[in-house]
């Protein structure tokens, strides 16, 4: 189970120290414009195998299309884009507890082949199976004990998982949701019933989900709704951004069974008089399948209908498993994170006072 207890990052982003422990099931994570809500989402992404690390950064840089194609993407360093830029240094520091008591402690530097000594260029081919030397490499100190690890995943060692435990704010209908789908859901039947079943409150015709071919050439996600006794197979993206976002999330989900899930801003295309059905399915999907949920957003209007779906007799017992963190920035510039229990987060709503 990687359900995370603890963090600590250094020279990352906007954060020069941060340290954050105590975290629960789910976490909602407040704070002003800017101050780095989905910076600390992105911090989550660091793990133990070197290679799913490289891989979390290429897919933010990918996601946030800092280059056009993918292969560019999938040979740069990525933590060009993470150093915090106001700081001289240029290593970032990663702690990580989980609540099954293991530790992750790392530091990750992009250095210069030609800068190493020779000692250092026989130790680093240890960790390659080819013998191709690039010009920058992936400098990893864990626990007192130095790696090497070349950007282009392939000519490294570790299997790593292709799939982000990551939602972005912008992401809906494209061309990865369907790849993702066919490659987890067609060949499911449980899976993709409970996924039928949950999406049930905003469309309650739907009967089926598949994924079609238009003009022979183009898949397209389809549900089949019954309307009048009669079955018509509907492209996804004709049901609104509300719907395809929602359908994303739920999959990625059931998809990070006994793991954790960020969510950026999570509200993003729900309508607000959905909110507590939106937050009853979220909740019992990650509950279902032990999902631990890091999730933001903005919209006091969704925090209070998320409280109030955790005041209902049926949704009480998580209640102890909900925490929010507030960042805030301090006078000399620097963030902290404050967090509150579910009584300290209901009072503070009560008395409309945003958290953010």
């Amino acid at each position: 189970m990687k359900h995370i207890k603890s963090i600590t990052i250094e020279n990352f982003k906007c954060f020069d120290y941060l340290f954050v422990d105590n975290f629960s099931k789910y976490n909602v994570i407040l704070g002003e414009n800017n101050i780095g809500k989905s910076s600390f989402l992105e911090v989550l992404l660091f793990e133990e195998n070197s290679a799913q690390t490289i891989h979390n950064f290429q897919s933010i840089v990918h996601f946030r299309k800092v280059f056009p194609d993918t292969i560019t993407v999938s040979k740069t360093n990525p933590f060009l884009f993470f150093v915090n830029k106001f700081s001289d240094l240029n290593t970032i520091k990663i702690k990580k507890e989980t609540f099954n008591n293991t530790f992750f402690n790392a530091e990750y530097e992009s250095v210069r082949v030609d800068g190493l000594s020779s000692f250092d260029k026989l130790n680093f081919n240890v960790f390659f199976n080819t013998n191709t030397i690039e010009k920058e490499i992936l400098k990893i100190k864990k626990d007192d004990k130095i790696e090497y690890r070349r950007y282009w995943n392939a000519q490294n060692f570790e299997q790593y998982d292709t799939f982000l435990p990551f939602v972005y704010s912008t992401a809906y209908y494209d061309n990865d949701l369907i790849r993702f789908y066919s490659n987890n859901f067609t060949d499911n039947r449980e899976d993709k019933k409970e996924l039928i079943s949950q999406l049930s409150f905003l469309i309650p015709e739907l009967v089926d989900i598949e994924v079609t071919l238009i003009n022979n050439k183009n898949a397209v996600v389809g549900f089949w709704v019954s309307n009048n006794y009669k079955e018509s197979l509907i492209p996804l993206a004709f049901f609104g951004d509300g719907t395809v976002r929602f359908f994303r999330l739920i999959m990625e989900i059931v998809m990070c069974s006994n793991q954790y899930l960020c969510i950026d801003e999570i509200d993003t295309g729900i309508h607000y008089s959905k909110f507590k059905d939106f937050s009853k399915v979220v909740i019992s999907t990650a509950n279902k399948n032990n999902v631990q949920l890091f999730i933001t957003t903005h919209n006091n209007e969704f925090l209070k209908a998320f409280k109030e779906v955790l005041e209902e007799e049926d949704f009480k017992k998580y209640q102890n498993e909900t925490k929010c963190f507030s960042l805030k920035k301090l006078p000399k510039g620097d963030i902290k994170a404050y967090s509150y229990n579910f009584d300290e987060f209901e009072f503070a709503i009560e008395q409309e006072n945003e958290l953010r």
